[in-house]
C-alpha cells in the first residue's frame, strides 16, 4: 500500500515520522539520496519486527509510506499522534525582570512513552 501523508520539505512532519518509527522501534535497512531526472528523491527502508517499510520523498510528491496495509495505517495513526503533540516542539526563553531576553533556545523534544 502507498500513501502519501504530506509535503516533502515539512520538517515538522519529518520530526514527527521519526518519532513515530523510534517508538515502534524501527530500524532503518537502508538510505539513498539522489537525484532522478529533475526530481530529488530520498528513500529509506525500515525494518519493524518482521516487516519492511520504505519511506519516500520526492519533490512534488510528497513524503510517502509504502509497505502492508494495515501497518502503514498504523504508523501513520502514530504520526498524527505525534503531530498533535504539544511538546513536539519548544520555544524557551529566559528574560530578566524588566523583559529583556536573555537566553533563548528553540528545540524539538523526543519523548518517548
Amino acid at each position: 500500500m502507498k500513501l502519501v501523508l504530506g509535503k516533502e520539505h515539512d520538517d515538522q512532519f519529518r520530526a514527527a515520522l521519526r518519532r513515530a518509527l523510534d517508538s515502534v522501534a524501527a530500524r532503518r535497512l537502508w538510505h539513498w539520496s539522489g537525484m532522478a531526472g529533475s526530481q530529488q528523491v530520498d528513500v529509506a527502508w525500515y525494518l519493524v519486527g518482521w516487516r519492511a517499510l520504505r519511506v519516500q520523498t520526492e519533490n512534488y510528491q510528497g513524503l510517502s509510506l509504502h509497505g502492508p496495509k494495515t501497518f502503514v495505517k498504523r504508523v501513520t495513526s502514530l504520526v498524527r499522534e505525534h503531530t498533535r503533540a504539544p511538546a513536539a516542539e519548544r520555544s524557551l526563553q529566559l528574560r530578566s525582570a524588566n523583559g529583556t531576553a536573555l537566553w533563548r533556545s528553540s528545540s524539538r523534544c523526543s519523548m518517548r512513552l
